[in-house]
């Protein structure tokens, strides 16, 4: 009984003078041996409680690797719930299903207006919004929607951002329920306006769970692709079903149906253009110049086809 005790007063030393949440590898601490974990030791560079200078301790290292402690994952609001071993938090967080995204809209340099400009979006977003969260992400917002920063978003408030910032249309799915929309796409007389950069075409919800459907095309296929904001265990358990069509109007007649896996966000940013082909809907160049139908509201290089589609959850 009293080396239990013994061991929750051990622990409770090294909790984090910050966080108060067990510590994170690299452990430091200062001159006067308060503890700050490797997390916000990153953060403020600093004690915590009297404002010395940090080292990492090799001795709470050491007793963090033999005390199991554990601690909650930075990334615990985005939905990684399950407790991470200090000693591993910053392997971890390497590979975290629900680490923070950078938004797939960006603008090239060359739209960037002018550096002074650019200079007080940064200025304003890094050091005027710094202790305010919600001013922060709306920095975050302002400055991604007119420049496309590649700057972190937290996994939780990426769908938001998608849907107030670049005006993504965010669907509700429920059993049985399909999506119909009309996309458009440049040709360059049979072959496609190549736009190899992937962009997020709608945001969609089931379940409690946030699903992106995503495309990108070069001059001969277009390729659309359908991720969970989670990990590749929630993946596992959904499907995209989408059907898609020539227009009622159009005068010809195009149906094709197809059944393609969920991919976890995280693990399709690290595929390359051939493996994400083989878990898309591919759609050839041909198919939208012999199928697809103009606008007047559109310039007559736009093609139109129709989609229904769907998630459904695995049998």
């Amino acid at each position: 009984m009293q080396n239990k005790k013994a061991r929750r007063k051990l622990r409770a030393a090294l909790d984090c003078t910050i966080c108060l949440d067990s510590p994170a590898s690299p452990i430091n601490r200062c001159q006067n041996g308060h503890i700050v974990c490797g997390i916000c030791a990153g953060k403020v560079g600093e004690c915590g409680v009297c404002k010395t200078k940090l080292q990492v301790s090799v001795m709470a290292e050491r007793l963090s690797r033999q005390l199991d402690l554990k601690c909650n994952c930075p990334y615990f609001e985005s939905g990684c719930v399950n407790p991470v071993a200090a000693a591993d938090v910053k392997d971890h967080l390497a590979k975290c299903y629900f680490r923070d995204v950078t938004c797939e809209f960006a603008m090239k340099q060359s739209d960037w207006e002018d550096v002074e400009t650019i200079l007080h979006a940064v200025v304003g977003l890094l050091i005027d919004t710094n202790h305010d969260p919600a001013k922060r992400r709306e920095a975050l917002d302002d400055y991604c929607g007119r420049y496309g920063g590649k700057i972190p978003i937290s996994l939780r408030d990426y769908p938001a951002h998608l849907r107030n910032v670049h005006q993504i249309e965010f669907h509700e799915i429920v059993d049985g329920k399909w999506i119909s929309m009309d996309y458009l796409t440049e040709m360059d007389g049979a072959r496609f306006e190549a736009s190899p950069t992937p962009h997020v075409n709608e945001v969609m919800q089931k379940n409690g769970h946030i699903f992106l459907f995503h495309s990108c095309n070069d001059a001969e296929l277009e390729r659309n692709w359908v991720t969970i904001l989670g990990d590749a265990k929630e993946a596992e358990k959904y499907a995209f079903q989408v059907e898609i069509s020539s227009l009622a109007n159009s005068g010809s007649n195009m149906e094709q149906s197809f059944t393609i896996p969920v991919l976890a966000y995280h693990d399709h940013t690290k595929l390359s253009m051939a493996e994400i082909t083989k878990n898309s809907v591919v759609i050839p160049a041909c198919h939208y110049a012999q199928f697809g139908i103009t606008m007047d509201s559109e310039p007559n290089n736009c093609l139109w086809l129709h989609f229904e589609f769907t998630i459904v959850e695995k049998p």
